[in-house]
């Protein structure tokens, strides 16, 4: 069986199988010299964000963290998200807050990371092929890379021998909870069987920040699973 197909079992099996608990994110706090363009900012996010996202921005009863969603978007993005807010997701919006105010806001945003210093970092790699992919690396080892590009895709890559990146997905998805679209909740997956089933123990453990016990189908796309929970996008 080839490589990527074993270990998207094992990622699919595990990821059902998991308990997730809860692990909490606490952000730095940097301390800000006053008049500055972030001290301004944090005042701002005080009295406009706070309610929601917490007094760190690590999540409230109404709202989730932001400390790692803020790295994978523009100074653009924000300000449209902004002046737009999102509607489906409960978030107002605030075309009130213009600038130096709204400047001031993000360049306050732009200082969020966690507590254990790790933060988004843009990266740029070479396919086989040629191509050049740049973007945020999501996460990273000296095997592969999570990164999502300037086109806003997901890209699964794992390394070659020659240095490139080859591009990796699952080569069987679980689109909806119910499996495929029509329902029948049948994978045609042969590797777990009724004569082995009762010998499956976990590998390892994912915990979701932010987050309780979770009891939802997860569902699969290209290879990422993707898990369900209030106020979160994991």
């Amino acid at each position: 069986m080839p490589r990527d197909r074993a270990l998207f079992k094992a990622v699919l099996l595990s990821g059902v199988l998991a308990l997730v608990s809860t692990g909490g994110v606490q952000a730095q706090q940097t301390p800000f010299a006053a008049g500055s363009p972030q001290a301004a900012g944090r005042e701002v996010f005080a009295t406009r964000c706070a309610s929601c996202h917490g007094t760190n921005a690590t999540g409230g009863e109404f709202a989730p963290s932001i400390v790692d969603r803020v790295p994978l978007h523009t100074d653009d993005d924000l300000r449209e998200l902004l002046h737009n807010g999102v509607p489906s997701s409960g978030m107002p919006a605030f075309p009130d807050i213009a600038d130096p105010e709204r400047a001031n806001l993000i360049s306050f945003l732009r200082t969020l990371k966690p507590s254990d210093g790790r933060a988004a970092a843009r990266a740029s790699v070479t396919l086989e092929g040629g191509k050049t992919l740049e973007g945020v690396a999501l996460n990273r080892s000296a095997n592969g890379m999570q990164l999502l590009a300037d086109d806003h895709r997901l890209y699964l890559l794992r390394k070659t021998d020659a240095g490139t990146y080859r591009r990796v997905t699952s080569q069987s998805d679980w689109p909806s909870y119910n499996g495929q679209t029509i329902g029948s909740r049948y994978s045609a997956l042969s590797q777990i069987t009724n004569a082995n089933a009762s010998r499956l123990q976990a590998k390892w453990v994912f915990t979701l920040r932010n987050t309780s016990e979770i009891e939802a189908t997860p569902v699969v796309a290209d290879g990422v699973m993707y898990v369900t929970y209030a106020n979160t996008a994991n």
